[in-house]
């Protein structure tokens, strides 16, 4: 395999974890990494944003085997500091840090996926119920008010 081929696949599997797990939007991965200010520390993202950085270089130059060895090491160790920082933020926006001492980081991926999307749907649902309910009050509250005017009421 050429040095292209193997940067591209590493630095793929830590796009799709940016874009997977964070919602990362923009035309490159320094883009993305970029656009993560708020949901990532500044050392995280700087970390990548080199990482973005020699994985280019090594993919223009033709990198020997311990240059590509070492960047191939040092993604991997980025991609699991990423992953466990999105679990651990998902844990603790869903309430569940030290909970049952369980900590987030044995807690599977689709398990705190799977609580998120019921506590989305769940807020959903309790933003169109309110809805509904206020929609209701406010006419017949101006139904009483009507009433009230040509003294039904």
């Amino acid at each position: 395999m050429d040095s292209k081929t193997v940067v591209d696949a590493t630095l793929a599997r830590l796009d799709t974890l940016l874009a997977e797990g964070y919602g990362a939007k923009g035309g490159s991965l320094a883009e993305r990494i970029r656009g993560l200010a708020a949901a990532l520390p500044a050392d995280c993202r700087k970390r990548l944003l080199d990482l973005a950085a020699r994985g280019e270089s090594l993919a223009r130059t033709d990198a020997g085997e311990l240059a590509l060895a070492e960047f191939v090491f040092d993604c991997g160790v980025a991609y699991e500091q990423i992953d466990f920082l999105r679990k651990a933020q998902l844990a603790e926006d869903l309430g569940l840090v030290e909970m049952n001492g369980l900590p987030p980081g044995e807690l599977e991926r689709s398990d705190l996926d799977a609580m998120a999307r019921f506590i989305a749907a769940r807020d959903h649902l309790v933003a169109k119920v309110a809805g509904f309910t206020l929609k209701a009050l406010a006419v017949m509250g101006a139904l009483f008010v009507i009433g009230l005017v040509f003294g039904i009421v």
